[in-house]
C-alpha cells in the first residue's frame, strides 16, 4: 500500500510528461491539476502578467519507489534553463482502495500510516480556502510576511447545511485554493499575516490549515 504522496508543482503542460516518467519508474500514475502561480515581479503584476500557468501532479508511492520517483520528476521537469517548480512529500496516513473482484464482489483495502514520521520535517504546506476573488490578496499578505510564493488552484464548494456548521463558514459554489510551502519558522508569522487581512473580518470568506512536509526538492535549475 502507499505510504507517501507527492505533489509536484510544474510548468503547464509538463504534467503529462512527468506522470508518464513515474511510471516508468514505478509509480502506478498520477493526478493533473491545473493551476496558477503569482508572480512576485511587480511590474508584471501591475500589466497584469503576474500569473503563470501551471501543473499539479499528485503520486501515491511506496517508501521505497520514492527516491526513484523524485528522481524521475526531476528529470522530467528539468528544462536545463531555470526553476520549474517544485515537488513536495507528505506521509499518508490512512489509504483506502476499492476493487470489484472477479466475482462481482466489492473490497475495500485500508492502510494506516504512522504519523511520527513527520517528526523531523522542515517544512509545512499552508493550504487556504477562499472564497473566489481572494486568493491573491492572501498571497500578497503572505509574501509579505516571508513566503516565496504560492499557487492557486479554482474549486467549488458542494458542502451541505451540516458542513457548514462543521467549518463555521458559508459555503459558496467558486472558490479558490492557495497553496503555500514554507519553513517551519515562518508559518506562524505567514499566519498572523493573512489572519489580519481586512477581507477576513466578513464571516465565511476561508478557511486555512497546515500539513507537515517530509521533503522539499527544488525542480530545474535553481542557479
Amino acid at each position: 500500500m502507499f505510504d507517501r504522496m507527492i505533489f509536484a508543482i510544474v510548468g503547464r503542460n509538463i504534467g503529462e510528461k512527468v506522470v508518464s516518467a513515474v511510471k516508468k519508474a514505478g509509480a502506478r500514475g498520477g493526478t493533473i491539476v491545473p493551476a496558477r502561480t503569482s508572480s512576485s515581479n511587480g511590474l508584471l503584476q501591475i500589466l497584469g502578467l503576474g500569473e503563470i500557468d501551471q501543473d499539479i501532479v499528485i503520486i501515491l508511492v511506496e517508501n521505497k519507489e520514492l527516491d526513484n520517483i523524485l528522481g524521475a520528476i526531476s528529470a522530467a521537469a528539468d528544462s536545463g534553463r531555470k526553476v520549474t517548480g517544485c515537488a513536495v512529500v507528505m506521509n499518508v496516513s490512512s489509504v483506502m482502495k476499492c476493487m470489484i473482484t472477479d466475482n462481482g464482489n466489492r473490497v475495500e483495502n485500508i492502510k494506516t500510516g504512522d504519523d511520527a514520521m513527520n517528526a523531523q520535517s522542515t517544512h509545512e504546506m499552508i493550504s487556504v480556502i477562499v472564497n473566489s476573488g481572494f486568493a491573491d490578496d492572501v498571497m500578497i499578505a503572505a509574501r509579505k510576511a516571508g513566503a516565496s510564493g504560492g499557487t492557486i488552484l479554482n474549486a467549488r464548494g458542494t458542502g451541505t447545511q451540516e458542513d457548514v456548521k462543521f467549518f463555521g463558514i458559508t459555503i459558496v459554489p467558486e472558490k479558490e485554493i492557495l497553496l503555500i510551502i514554507t519553513e517551519k519558522g515562518k508559518t506562524q508569522g505567514i499566519l498572523d499575516a493573512i489572519k489580519g487581512l481586512s477581507c477576513f473580518s466578513t464571516p465565511g470568506v476561508g478557511i486555512c490549515f497546515c500539513t507537515d512536509v517530509d521533503k522539499f526538492t527544488v525542480l530545474g535549475n535553481a542557479k
